[in-house]
């Protein structure tokens, strides 16, 4: 039988490789929720649809059996957006779910959803527990830092730079710490969690299998590059700083809030659970040999 799957943010690096993926998977029917940005042509059927329109949420999740929610707002210089879009938007959505009879909800987190990770780790966070309170049958991912083709996230940034650049600035504190996780084994983890409809009532960590601190990260890039390159390291503080100054300019390369998701304490992957999800996450070197600038 066909499982009708409606995509929101498809229209994001990660969103739009789940789409890829799934469009090549013949049981399911992919209906994916446009909002600003175009989708890819003939690979599903869009609809029109809004966070913060309930009565356009109505209309986009008819019909559907599996909601696998993506969208998320990430950087704002304006910290209440966070809580507008990605719990208001969430619920929101749950509410259409439920008046609609969707069987099944999948919420994308982030392995920063915690209470001292700033305001997008707390509304996320909300948003998890808006969640699992709804009633519907659920499951949580939390990715980890992903990175690969097709994604335009900081480890892709690190690892141009530390390719092209004999100067890398480096954070310099202990408790920055990062598991990037290659993007394809996020993907297909989330197409297992679709097929696995039984799965429910679970929360799942898909990280990359190695934590790490920001320097050492930009060792293991500049060894696997076979390049020699300086730190500058800097610290925490300072860059909180630096932030600030560009989101007062209006520049959101980096938002203030991106800090404190940094420094944060962030769960590991539990082999318990991604067995679940068939979840053998690449290391990092296998990862960077995927990336070509």
């Amino acid at each position: 039988m066909t499982q009708k799957i409606l995509l929101t943010g498809a229209s994001g690096g990660l969103g739009g490789l789940v789409l890829r993926q799934l469009a090549d998977e013949a049981i399911f029917s992919i209906s994916a929720l446009r909002h600003q940005r175009p989708l890819e042509k003939g690979i599903c059927d869009d609809v029109c649809g809004d966070l913060e329109d309930p009565d356009s949420l109505l209309l986009a999740v008819e019909g559907c059996d599996t909601v696998l929610h993506l969208a998320a707002l990430t950087h704002s210089s304006n910290e209440s957006d966070y809580f507008k879009i990605n719990l208001q938007g969430t619920q929101n959505l749950l509410s259409a779910c439920i008046a609609k009879g969707v069987k099944r909800f999948i919420y994308v987190s982030t392995r920063s959803a915690q209470a001292d990770g700033g305001a997008y780790a707390l509304s996320k966070l909300k948003a998890e527990e808006a969640v699992k309170v709804s009633g519907l049958s659920w499951l949580i991912v939390q990715p980890g830092e992903c990175y690969g083709p097709g994604m335009k996230e900081p480890i892709n940034r690190l690892a141009k730079w530390v390719q092209r650049w004999p100067i890398v600035p480096c954070i310099r504190d202990k408790n920055c710490t990062l598991s990037p996780v290659y993007v394809g084994d996020v993907v297909q983890a989330l197409v297992t969690a679709l097929k696995s409809e039984q799965l429910s009532k679970e929360t799942i960590v898909l990280a990359g299998p190695d934590a790490m601190t920001f320097e050492e990260l930009i060792d293991r890039m500049s060894q696997h590059y076979l390049v020699k390159r300086i730190k500058i390291r800097v610290s925490i503080h300072r860059v909180h700083l630096l932030a600030q100054i560009l989101s007062r300019w209006g520049i959101n390369a980096l938002v203030p809030d991106q800090i404190p998701r940094l420094i944060c304490k962030k769960p590991e992957n539990d082999p318990s659970r991604n067995d679940l999800l068939h979840f053998s996450p690449k290391k990092l070197e296998q990862g960077l040999k995927t990336l070509h600038f």
